[in-house]
Parts: C-alpha cells; sequence; structure tokens
C-alpha cells in the first residue's frame, strides 16, 4: 500500500514499463556504443569549455576539442587557458573512469578461489594475499575484465589469460 501522494510499486513499475516502450519505439532506443562514446565526447568538451568559460578561461568551444582530443593547442592564447582547460578535462575524465568502477565484496566463496589460486600459482604470504584476491574477483566477472596494476607478472600468475592486465 503506498502513501499519500505517492504512487504504488506496480505504477512505478507501469511507468517505467510505458518509459521504455516509448523510447524504443518511439525514439528508435538507446544509442549504439560508438554513438554514445560521440555524445559523452561533446559532453565532456562542452562541460570543460563552459566550466573554465566562466572562470575567465578565453578557450572557444573548437579549441577546447582540438587540446583534449588531439592534446594540440590550437590559437594565441595564454598558456594558463590551455593548461587550466587539460587540467578540468583530465579531471572530469578521471572521475568518470572512477564512477564506471564496481566494487565487490570479499566473500568466502572469492576467499576460497584466492586461496586456490594462490595454491596453484606456487604463490604465498601476506604479499600476494590482496593481489589473489582481486584476481579471484576478476576470474569470477562476467567478460571483458580490465585489471590495472603495477605488479603484471604476479597477476598473469594468478589470472591466467582470461582478464586483460593493464600496468599503471
Amino acid at each position: 500500500m503506498s502513501g499519500p501522494g505517492r504512487p504504488s510499486r506496480a505504477t512505478v513499475y507501469q511507468r517505467l514499463d510505458e518509459a521504455v516502450r516509448e523510447l524504443r519505439d518511439r525514439l528508435g532506443g538507446l544509442p549504439s556504443p560508438a554513438e554514445a562514446e560521440d555524445i559523452w565526447s561533446d559532453i565532456w568538451h562542452q562541460e570543460a569549455h563552459n566550466s573554465t568559460a566562466i572562470e575567465g578561461n578565453t578557450l572557444v568551444l573548437q579549441e577546447v576539442e582540438k587540446l583534449l582530443e588531439e592534446g594540440r593547442a590550437v590559437g594565441a592564447k595564454p598558456l594558463k587557458d590551455y593548461m587550466e582547460v587539460r587540467g578540468y578535462g583530465d579531471a572530469a575524465r578521471w572521475g568518470w573512469h572512477l564512477s564506471r568502477l564496481r566494487v565487490e565484496p570479499v566473500t568466502e566463496e572469492v576467499s576460497a578461489c584466492a586461496m586456490d589460486l594462490l595454491r596453484e600459482g606456487g604463490l604465498h604470504g601476506h604479499k600476494y594475499a590482496i593481489d589473489a584476491v582481486v584476481a579471484a574477483t576478476a576470474l569470477r566477472s562476467s567478460r571483458p575484465v580490465i585489471v590495472l596494476t603495477s605488479d603484471e607478472d604476479d597477476m598473469r600468475k594468478l589470472c591466467g589469460k582470461t582478464v586483460r592486465l593493464v600496468r599503471v
């Protein structure tokens, strides 16, 4: 039962179904991954431009786009303006990447899998414990999986070739 002015769960689900139908039927559905990438790029450029312009930055949108996409400073503006936009753009992109991370709990199953990986890899000790938990979590996740690591050799022993490792 819902309270006054508050829709019931069934009503909320019905409205959601209607909105999804409208998105699919009237608007053609969600954008493809390539279209979505273009949309996010445009938003990133506009946000970097507008957020720095409000503070007095003199770069126009096209200069911001070139700087963020190609790393090229075009025009004859003060160096501080290019540095400001670059810093803002880098911070915004980093924030976007962080927002895409998924935090997973360390369950008993993950711990057991980590211990098995350590045994199979011939590794032991606290030095490898956290790596093994990360590897176990990655191996249990749906593909594709990317693990950022400073120790690619040990993670390769634990993950094998099924997980993409990126050295940081």
